[in-house]
């Protein structure tokens, strides 16, 4: 994903996030809201990060780069909160001998996506 579009609506008290990214238009509600508050404040609780990067993750593979383009967060800050959900094997690497691999995605192991 080279570049994302995001634009925020308000519609009957209920903040809508749309972009040009096909993933968005098929995430539930409460995690597009809050993928938007994530974007917009600079601190989150850590368990609200993680549920947005396990609910992303969830929909498709998604690269460090892609999390985050969503998040709006640092490099480094996306990879520390990855790593950390890899270590409890709440998310997958593609490539899990290369951690720095271009390729590389984060996914949800079905024996988790099963269970949420």
């Amino acid at each position: 994903m080279k570049h994302l579009q995001i634009k925020y609506i308000e519609e009957d008290n209920a903040l809508i996030l749309e972009g040009s990214s096909p993933i968005l238009e098929d995430l539930p509600q409460r995690l597009k809201s809050l993928i938007e508050l994530t974007r917009i404040r600079r601190t989150m609780p850590h368990d609200t990060i993680n549920e947005v990067l396990i609910g992303l993750c969830s929909h498709r593979p998604m690269s460090i780069e892609d999390l985050v383009t969503y998040l709006n967060r640092e490099v480094g800050t996306i990879r520390q909160y990855t790593a950390e959900l890899v270590r409890h094997n709440r998310l997958a690497m593609k490539f899990p001998d290369k951690q720095t691999h271009p390729q590389q995605e984060y996914y949800v192991p079905s024996r988790i996506q099963t269970q949420e």
